[in-house]
């Protein structure tokens, strides 16, 4: 079973290899990619909102124009629950 799921792999990444079969994967794998892709972007979006969300209620007024960016970027670790510090460039 390891083997199969070596040989799907190492066939995916030689088909996405060589330009003329990529886009023949990329055509026929798209609507398998397009919900996943769509789902990461809802989970992001509502990351986003819950980030605004716990601003608001913790300072009790929607911050500045672009000052949300820089203080949602802040709290990004601890969101994340990541042990590196992301800085905003800016």
């Amino acid at each position: 079973m390891g083997r199969l799921i070596l040989l799907t792999i190492l066939g995916l990444g030689m088909g996405m290899y060589f330009p003329s079969s990529r886009a023949v994967l990329l055509d026929k794998g798209e609507p398998v990619l397009r919900p996943m892709l769509i789902c990461n972007a809802q989970r992001e979006i509502e990351r986003i909102i819950l980030g605004v969300q716990q601003n608001k209620q913790v300072e009790l007024l929607i911050p500045a124009r672009g000052e949300w960016v820089r203080s949602w970027l802040r709290h990004l670790p601890d969101l994340l629950h990541c042990s590196f510090p992301l800085e905003a460039s800016g």
